[in-house]
Protein backbone atom coordinates (compact mmCIF):
# COMPACT_ATOMS: atom_id res chain seq x y z
CA UNK A 1 0.00 0.00 0.00
CA UNK A 2 1.77 3.26 -0.93
CA UNK A 3 1.33 6.12 1.32
CA UNK A 4 -0.14 9.67 0.19
CA UNK A 5 2.65 12.41 0.30
CA UNK A 6 0.83 14.70 2.46
CA UNK A 7 1.56 18.98 1.85
CA UNK A 8 2.69 20.92 4.07
CA UNK A 9 -0.42 22.70 4.46
CA UNK A 10 -1.97 19.08 5.12
CA UNK A 11 0.46 17.81 7.48
CA UNK A 12 -0.50 20.92 9.36
CA UNK A 13 -3.56 20.11 9.68
CA UNK A 14 -3.31 16.57 10.27
CA UNK A 15 -1.11 18.31 13.10
CA UNK A 16 -3.51 19.98 14.46
CA UNK A 17 -6.21 17.57 14.65
CA UNK A 18 -3.83 15.18 16.50
CA UNK A 19 -3.11 17.96 18.84
CA UNK A 20 -7.00 18.39 19.21
CA UNK A 21 -7.53 14.76 19.60
CA UNK A 22 -5.33 15.02 22.53
CA UNK A 23 -6.03 17.03 24.20
CA UNK A 24 -9.36 16.30 24.50
CA UNK A 25 -8.45 11.90 25.01
CA UNK A 26 -9.66 11.10 21.89
CA UNK A 27 -8.59 8.95 19.46
CA UNK A 28 -7.31 10.42 16.06
CA UNK A 29 -9.91 8.94 13.80
CA UNK A 30 -12.64 10.23 16.10
CA UNK A 31 -11.40 13.76 15.61
CA UNK A 32 -11.12 13.55 11.92
CA UNK A 33 -14.74 12.27 11.65
CA UNK A 34 -16.22 15.18 13.59
CA UNK A 35 -13.83 17.65 11.34
CA UNK A 36 -15.47 15.99 8.57
CA UNK A 37 -19.14 16.50 9.95
CA UNK A 38 -18.18 20.33 10.90
CA UNK A 39 -16.97 20.87 7.88
CA UNK A 40 -20.57 19.16 5.61
CA UNK A 41 -22.65 20.94 8.07
CA UNK A 42 -20.83 24.03 7.34
CA UNK A 43 -20.70 23.47 3.25
CA UNK A 44 -25.11 22.82 4.11
CA UNK A 45 -25.04 25.91 5.91
CA UNK A 46 -23.65 27.90 2.67
CA UNK A 47 -25.24 25.86 0.57
CA UNK A 48 -28.66 27.21 2.72
CA UNK A 49 -27.36 30.50 2.71
CA UNK A 50 -27.25 30.63 -1.41
CA UNK A 51 -31.20 29.41 -1.36
CA UNK A 52 -31.97 31.57 0.77
CA UNK A 53 -30.42 34.36 -1.35
CA UNK A 54 -31.87 33.29 -4.70
CA UNK A 55 -35.39 33.50 -2.71
CA UNK A 56 -34.58 37.08 -1.75
CA UNK A 57 -33.62 38.30 -5.32
CA UNK A 58 -36.84 36.77 -6.70
CA UNK A 59 -39.21 39.37 -7.85
CA UNK A 60 -42.48 40.22 -6.97
CA UNK A 61 -45.11 38.98 -8.23
CA UNK A 62 -48.17 40.78 -10.16
CA UNK A 63 -50.99 40.14 -7.35
CA UNK A 64 -48.73 40.16 -4.82
CA UNK A 65 -48.98 42.82 -1.81
CA UNK A 66 -46.66 45.80 -2.00
CA UNK A 67 -45.23 46.33 1.39
CA UNK A 68 -43.35 49.37 0.62
CA UNK A 69 -46.35 51.05 -0.57
CA UNK A 70 -48.84 49.78 2.49
CA UNK A 71 -46.14 50.71 4.89
CA UNK A 72 -45.57 54.29 3.83
CA UNK A 73 -49.55 54.77 3.62
CA UNK A 74 -49.42 53.22 7.29
CA UNK A 75 -46.98 55.90 8.49
CA UNK A 76 -48.68 58.47 6.67
CA UNK A 77 -52.21 57.64 8.10
CA UNK A 78 -50.45 57.29 11.31
CA UNK A 79 -49.16 60.88 10.73
CA UNK A 80 -46.01 60.95 9.80
CA UNK A 81 -45.49 63.95 7.02
CA UNK A 82 -44.75 63.39 3.80
CA UNK A 83 -41.22 65.49 3.76
CA UNK A 84 -40.48 63.33 6.97
CA UNK A 85 -40.92 59.98 4.43
CA UNK A 86 -38.84 61.72 1.39
CA UNK A 87 -35.73 62.28 3.52
CA UNK A 88 -36.32 58.67 6.00
CA UNK A 89 -38.31 56.44 3.71
CA UNK A 90 -38.30 57.26 0.33
CA UNK A 91 -34.72 57.70 -0.10
CA UNK A 92 -33.61 55.10 2.19
CA UNK A 93 -31.18 52.23 1.24
CA UNK A 94 -33.42 49.18 2.66
CA UNK A 95 -36.90 50.61 0.83
CA UNK A 96 -35.02 51.43 -2.43
CA UNK A 97 -33.49 47.63 -1.78
CA UNK A 98 -36.85 46.44 -1.28
CA UNK A 99 -38.37 47.93 -4.26
CA UNK A 100 -39.59 45.31 -6.73
CA UNK A 101 -38.83 42.26 -4.56
CA UNK A 102 -41.49 39.74 -3.11
CA UNK A 103 -43.26 40.78 0.06
CA UNK A 104 -41.45 38.65 2.01
CA UNK A 105 -37.84 40.68 1.00
CA UNK A 106 -39.87 44.02 1.23
CA UNK A 107 -41.03 42.53 5.05
CA UNK A 108 -37.40 42.35 5.95
CA UNK A 109 -36.11 45.37 4.46
CA UNK A 110 -39.41 47.91 6.06
CA UNK A 111 -38.01 45.98 9.53
CA UNK A 112 -34.47 47.14 8.78
CA UNK A 113 -35.63 50.66 8.26
CA UNK A 114 -37.64 50.45 11.27
CA UNK A 115 -35.60 49.03 13.89
CA UNK A 116 -32.98 51.96 12.49
CA UNK A 117 -35.41 54.91 13.03
CA UNK A 118 -35.58 52.99 16.68
CA UNK A 119 -32.36 53.15 17.33
CA UNK A 120 -32.29 57.35 16.09
CA UNK A 121 -35.36 57.73 18.29
CA UNK A 122 -33.26 55.92 21.47
CA UNK A 123 -30.17 58.30 20.67
CA UNK A 124 -32.98 61.17 21.34
CA UNK A 125 -34.00 59.64 25.01
CA UNK A 126 -37.07 57.70 23.37
CA UNK A 127 -37.72 53.88 25.10
CA UNK A 128 -38.31 52.08 21.40
CA UNK A 129 -37.31 48.38 23.16
CA UNK A 130 -40.60 47.50 22.69
CA UNK A 131 -41.46 48.90 19.31
CA UNK A 132 -38.07 46.69 18.03
CA UNK A 133 -39.59 43.74 19.69
CA UNK A 134 -42.99 43.87 17.58
CA UNK A 135 -40.95 43.64 14.48
CA UNK A 136 -41.92 40.61 12.95
CA UNK A 137 -39.02 39.46 10.29
CA UNK A 138 -41.49 35.53 9.74
CA UNK A 139 -44.48 36.35 9.43
CA UNK A 140 -47.66 36.32 7.17
CA UNK A 141 -47.73 38.91 5.03
CA UNK A 142 -51.52 39.98 6.57
CA UNK A 143 -50.12 39.44 10.28
CA UNK A 144 -46.99 41.95 9.38
CA UNK A 145 -49.30 44.48 7.41
CA UNK A 146 -51.58 44.54 11.02
CA UNK A 147 -48.28 44.65 13.22
CA UNK A 148 -47.26 47.49 10.92
CA UNK A 149 -50.51 49.37 10.70
CA UNK A 150 -51.79 49.17 14.17
CA UNK A 151 -48.44 49.37 16.25
CA UNK A 152 -45.00 50.48 14.79
CA UNK A 153 -46.32 53.26 12.42
CA UNK A 154 -48.81 54.62 15.11
CA UNK A 155 -45.66 54.51 17.90
CA UNK A 156 -43.34 55.62 14.95
CA UNK A 157 -45.54 58.95 14.71
CA UNK A 158 -45.64 58.93 18.45
CA UNK A 159 -42.51 58.83 19.32
CA UNK A 160 -41.53 61.75 16.78
CA UNK A 161 -40.22 60.19 13.81
CA UNK A 162 -38.04 63.38 12.31
CA UNK A 163 -36.72 63.13 8.78
CA UNK A 164 -32.96 62.07 9.97
CA UNK A 165 -31.33 60.11 7.29
CA UNK A 166 -30.44 57.38 9.62
CA UNK A 167 -28.77 55.35 7.11
CA UNK A 168 -25.70 56.70 5.28
CA UNK A 169 -24.14 52.89 4.69
CA UNK A 170 -25.78 50.75 2.55
CA UNK A 171 -28.19 48.09 3.42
Amino acid sequence: MTEKILTEEEQQRQADIEARAKAAGIPVGVMEMHEEKQFQAATNIISSLEGAMRYYDEPRSGNEVDIVSVARQALIKSGVAADVLEKTYDKNPHILEAAGRHAHAQQFQVNQWAVKQCFALEEKGKDTRMLRYSVMNEARVEDWITVFEKHIAPNLAALGLQGEDTDGDQP
